[in-house]
């Protein structure tokens, strides 16, 4: 339901595309928000206790935006990795510039398969396209490599490596707590094992060649580039799991905050329509709404899908307004 509404793909869309919008609601929202020489702090930093009507909704709007803005763009930004679009250029951005997945992955000994994502259906975010090492394949074995999906349906050979491998992994390479084991499919391929703790300080990969039982490469989180160790940390604190209890309030307090937007915001243009009319409020001043437009040609360049979205809303606006004029 979090990542895509039970909609698979589509809803996968839905939920990035409400994401990137929210990224520029506050955008706009601290650029309206922002004081422009007026005197006194109420209603910037805190709610004028006198103020009533509009001015009370706007000022409770904004003094809880601005001091929760931080935590929701956290909170959006440490989302958008596991998106379906945002997530895959971002993976794919951190791999080519060499600050993602380890550079051991790229340039190894051993002959490199498909990622790992793809071959094992599930990995840590930053292990997703790293390519999966391959088992050396003995000549009494090589025969069966044209029959690697059946053999990753049933492999009798793999199933009984199992606690050969289990065992290395937990008394020979001290892997405590928690792992997930996954079979080797093919003469070619390995078995791997990678933890997921709550801290991304202790996630490690490891591969075993599926013949001899041996380590062919371990990956940890003082391998990961830069921008993947910020990923991993991001994702675990937006989870709520780094710090427990205390990460869980935090991440629960900006969730009532967005609350909180949302209601003072739709009762903030109810109040602002014209009168009798869903309509939209009365047109702002022309330096304000540049500021908005290059906002979200900047957001709509950061955020693909966000910008086909731009454009569709400008298509239809454009077609509608053509369509009142011809009447």
């Amino acid at each position: 339901m979090h990542g895509s509404l039970t909609l698979g793909t589509v809803g996968d869309c839905i939920v990035e595309l409400a994401a990137c919008w929210a990224l520029v609601l506050i955008l706009t929202g601290l650029y309206l928000w922002w004081p422009r020489g007026r005197g006194g702090l109420g209603g910037i930093l805190y709610p004028r206790l006198g103020a009533r009507g509009r001015l009370f909704w706007r000022d409770l709007h904004a003094v809880i935006g601005v001091w929760s803005v931080a935590f929701i763009a956290f909170l959006l930004l440490t989302g958008l990795p596991w998106a379906g679009i945002q997530g895959d250029l971002l993976n794919r951005g951190t791999a080519a510039l060499g600050i993602g997945y380890p550079a051991s992955n790229r340039t190894h000994n051993a002959p490199a398969s498909v990622p790992m994502k793809t071959a094992l259906g599930e990995a840590p975010w930053t292990m997703e396209l790293a390519p999966i090492p391959t088992s050396t394949a003995s000549s009494e074995h090589a025969g069966h490599a044209g029959h690697e999906m059946t053999m990753a349906v049933r492999d009798d050979a793999a199933v009984a490596g199992v606690d050969r491998i289990a065992t290395a992994v937990t008394r020979d390479h001290h892997v405590a707590g928690a792992y997930r084991l996954f079979l080797p499919s093919g003469p070619t391929g390995v078995y791997t094992a990678y933890t997921y703790p709550d801290q991304p300080q202790g996630q490690r990969t490891l591969y075993f060649d599926r013949w001899t039982g041996g380590l062919i490469r371990e990956v940890g989180y003082p391998d990961y580039g830069w921008a993947a160790k910020a990923i991993e940390l991001g994702v675990q604190l937006h989870m709520g799991n780094y710090f427990g209890l205390a990460n869980q309030l935090v991440m629960l307090a900006t969730c009532i905050a967005i609350v909180l937007l949302v209601v003072s915001g739709v009762v903030m243009w109810w109040k602002r329509r014209p009168t009798g009319r869903l309509a939209a409020p009365a047109r702002v001043s022309p330096t304000r709404i540049k500021g908005a437009i290059a906002i979200l040609i900047l957001a709509g360049i950061l955020f693909p899908i966000l910008g086909i979205s731009v454009i569709a809303i400008f298509l239809i606006d454009r077609l509608v307004l053509l369509a009142a004029v011809r009447r």
